[in-house]
């Protein structure tokens, strides 16, 4: 008898969670439909600096400028890119409807510029160096001077929709800044009647 219990109650068990999964699928409204909607204007990118991209082969590959937009790497640069080359993107292509953001990581000096210096070169640990002070030359420590800022700028057609300068800080090798930039909504203009 109790064999035939078990039964009866793993049958009754496995059609209650058949019958609960199929109910549950039938009631289940659709995915709301999240996908982005992209923006039919044409946006364009400039960036300019004040120093050259140096790509670092020796340390760890380092590139010397790259662009990423949505995830993606639309520049990747290894040879070095002189100051007075200006990075033009005609065409970004991908912009969405609202939010946007672009990174670039620029890399400005190759690790063993600084290989041959010791702690001593760099002073003591409790040293401040004020902007002032890195921006002078200290031929004495051999701690090569880099003053440097970098331009992105963002146009939609001739309108510009962002525009930010970074400086070099203190001691950096490199500069890694985003910018972000808003694409408007756009209506669709299509009725169904």
């Amino acid at each position: 008898m109790r064999p035939i219990i078990a039964l009866v109650l793993t049958v009754f068990l496995f059609a209650g969670v058949y019958g609960y999964t199929e109910f549950a699928r039938r009631v289940r409204k659709p995915p709301i439909d999240f996908s982005a909607k992209l923006s039919s204007k044409d946006y364009s990118v400039e960036i300019s600096r004040t120093f050259d991209c140096i790509g670092d082969p020796g340390w760890d590959e380092v590139k010397s400028l790259i662009v990423t937009f949505r995830g993606e790497e639309i520049i990747s640069e290894i040879e070095t890119v002189p100051a007075d080359r200006p990075i033009v993107i005609e065409k970004l292509d991908g912009v969405l409807q609202r939010g946007n953001n672009i990174f670039v990581f620029a890399n400005l000096r190759k690790a063993d510029d600084f290989s041959s210096f010791s702690n001593d070169d760099w002073g003591a640990s409790g040293d401040d160096f004020s902007d002032e002070e890195w921006a002078e030359d200290d031929s004495s420590s051999g701690i090569p001077a880099v003053a440097g800022a970098m331009r992105i700028l963002v146009r939609q057609d001739e309108t510009i929709v962002a525009d930010e300068t970074f400086w070099l800080q203190p001691g950096a090798m490199t500069i890694e800044e985003s910018i972000n930039f808003e694409a408007p909504v756009e209506v669709d203009q299509r009725h169904d009647h």
